[in-house]
């Protein structure tokens, strides 16, 4: 019963990280179409963008909620809940965009479901049972993690060159523009 739990937050929290990358790249979209590279103008525009900030906000929100199944299951059975969050940001958006994805991009989200549930399902089966991390704990590390990133890509807002690569990339996912030389 706690895995299921766990296994549904973990859900929920893949969703919120699908509906915030989609609200975020909206407004990156915005940002890009007026300008050719992100530069300090941009960022600042971002940070006061209502969509953008919302879509941070709600990464923050279901990190906790990724957090607190973590602490009721094993990582091997939460952590690739979380991967779910691509196709369905993939559908988010093609629905956003009223636009259908090629059909090798459906092949690939239908493929990575399949592969997710068969993970969960035999990690779970296989696992004994461990110790759970406590909340605390994963909370501390993801909220140090998480001023590390960004951290990190202020620092890289501030340079040029390879260290401005080297730096978003370190951050985080790489962003559209983000390390133009």
């Amino acid at each position: 019963m706690v895995v299921a739990v766990a296994v549904a937050l973990a859900l929920v929290a893949a969703i919120m990280f699908a509906v915030a990358a989609v609200a975020q790249n909206t407004a990156i979209i915005g940002v890009v179409a007026r300008a050719q590279a992100l530069r300090a103008a941009e960022f600042r525009g971002l940070a006061r963008s209502r969509t953008w900030l919302c879509g941070v906000g709600l990464t923050a929100v279901a990190s906790v909620v990724h957090a607190g199944a973590l602490v009721l299951a094993p990582v091997a059975v939460v952590q690739p809940v979380g991967v779910l969050s691509v196709p369905i940001a993939i559908v988010l958006a093609a629905w956003r965009t009223r636009a259908s994805p090629h059909a090798a991009v459906w092949t690939a989200a239908v493929t990575c479901l399949c592969a997710v549930v068969g993970f969960v399902v035999l990690a779970d089966a296989g696992l004994g049972t461990a110790p759970a991390p406590r909340f605390v704990d994963v909370l501390a590390a993801a909220v140090g993690t998480g001023l590390l990133a960004g951290g990190l890509a202020l620092w890289a807002a501030r340079r040029s060159g390879w260290l401005r690569c080297a730096l978003f990339a370190a951050s985080g996912p790489p962003r559209s523009g983000s390390c133009r030389l």
